[in-house]
């Protein structure tokens, strides 16, 4: 028993080794830079803006375009169909 009870003290770290190891990740946390990510979201913000306007401009040009051929197509009907009986 007392030699089991020895075996878990030492397994247990110091002091020392646990400041060391909580100075370690302290200075990964430093060099990870935990606002990586926010700031490439703020670098592609433009390039998502430009993308999202040609993109509305494009609906938009199609959506007015449809409705010109509908148009077209409706005022060309009756023509035609005259045309066809006569």
């Amino acid at each position: 028993m007392i030699l089991f009870t020895a075996q878990e003290s030492s397994a247990l770290p110091t002091l020392a080794e646990t400041q060391a190891v909580a100075a370690e990740v302290h200075e990964d946390l430093q060099q990870l830079k935990p606002n990586a990510i926010l700031e490439s979201i703020k670098s592609w913000t433009p390039g998502l803006l430009s993308l999202a306007y040609r993109l509305f401009v494009a609906a938009l040009i199609i959506f007015i375009g449809s409705r010109i051929a509908l148009y077209i197509s409706h005022f060309l009907k009756r023509p035609l169909t005259v045309w066809e009986w006569t």
